[in-house]
């Protein structure tokens, strides 16, 4: 009986041990800082005959001095003409110090009458911290932070400008373009 007691203590001293990891991580998290996001617009690049694409211009700034690894965004575009919701894989790494400009895309399905005027965009960024163990927590889901963002204004029509290729989502497929007629 004594054994069996033993036994459960190891386990709750295990598991105890990692949500103490878990916790030193998160505090290190707020130490190192979070990337900075800021939007800086909402371009409509292809104006279709049922649905428009466009490209949501975001700027990020590593305030650090180690690398981020940006892992996924998931984000929301509202325009008086719909809504769109989403993730996007980031794939990218900020070095220590940088700042770069990003574009992240949309699809917005209409009926052909709604035209947009106005954007306000909302979302996050989640992102690996340096080293091994936030590696590893992140790896299995015990540390997985985020940087939000969030912002709105008019939306402006960018000809001939195009959008950001993707990397599709584990799980999810790719569909063939269109033929031509």
């Amino acid at each position: 009986m004594c054994m069996g007691h033993a036994e459960r203590r190891t386990g709750h001293l295990a598991s105890g041990l990692v949500a103490a990891c878990a916790a030193s991580l998160t505090l290190l998290a707020g130490c190192a800082g979070d990337p900075r996001i800021t939007v800086a617009g909402v371009d409509r690049v292809v104006k279709g005959a049922a649905a428009d694409e466009y490209s949501v211009r975001v700027r990020l700034e590593n305030p650090t001095g180690e690398s981020l690894v940006l892992d996924r965004w998931n984000y929301s575009l509202e325009t008086d003409a719909g809504r769109y919701s989403g993730e996007w894989v980031a794939s990218r790494t900020l070095p220590p110090g940088s700042n770069t400009e990003v574009a992240i895309p949309a699809v917005l399905t209409h009926d052909g009458a709604a035209v947009a005027s106005r954007w306000r965009v909302s979302g996050s960024v989640r992102y690996l911290l340096p080293g091994r163990l936030a590696e590893t927590l992140f790896d299995i889901g015990l540390s997985r932070p985020e940087a939000m963002f969030s912002g709105e204004g008019q939306i402006a029509v960018k000809a001939g400008d195009t959008l950001p290729t993707a990397a599709p989502l584990p799980g999810t497929e790719t569909l063939p373009a269109p033929a031509s007629p």
